[in-house]
């Protein structure tokens, strides 16, 4: 008789809740129980789909004032806002962090060596400073 009561009172242990049995201590977290197993490949299916629902991020315009400059001073023609033409793209000067002071230093005379695998930049000591000095801290403030 006290032996069945203990096997009623386990059974009561087992109090329905949301029309499922709770689980006991051996019965925890298993990859062969179906329902967790329908708990894991929904999970990672909506892993899956937020993972492929990535921002796409979109370069930094050029504003207009200084798109005129670079295009007056024929810079356009070997610098891209993300590609690499026949020099960096804009953003891979920026991602440098050269300060504005050093990127007009930079223009005026160019060091090969910072840009190694690229074609070396011709000097422009013809682009006045108030333009160049404009154009560098565009660049220096690009992220």
């Amino acid at each position: 008789m006290h032996q069945k009561k203990r096997k009623n009172c386990q059974k009561k242990a087992l109090i329905l809740v949301s029309g499922r049995k709770l689980q006991t201590r051996s019965s925890r977290f298993s990859l062969y129980n179906t329902d967790n197993m329908k708990k894991l490949f929904v999970l990672l299916g909506l892993a899956f789909i937020m993972g492929s629902f990535t921002m796409k991020q979109v370069p930094p315009e050029i504003p207009a004032d200084v798109n005129a400059l670079l295009s007056k001073h024929g810079c356009i023609a070997c610098h891209n806002m993300t590609q690499r033409l026949v020099g960096p793209s804009w953003q891979n000067i920026a991602g440098k962090k050269y300060s504005a002071k050093k990127i007009s230093a930079l223009v005026k005379k160019p060091e090969p060596g910072n840009w190694p695998g690229y074609v070396p930049m011709l000097a422009q000591p013809n682009v006045p400073k108030a333009e160049l000095n404009k154009i560098s801290e565009w660049l220096a403030g690009l992220k």
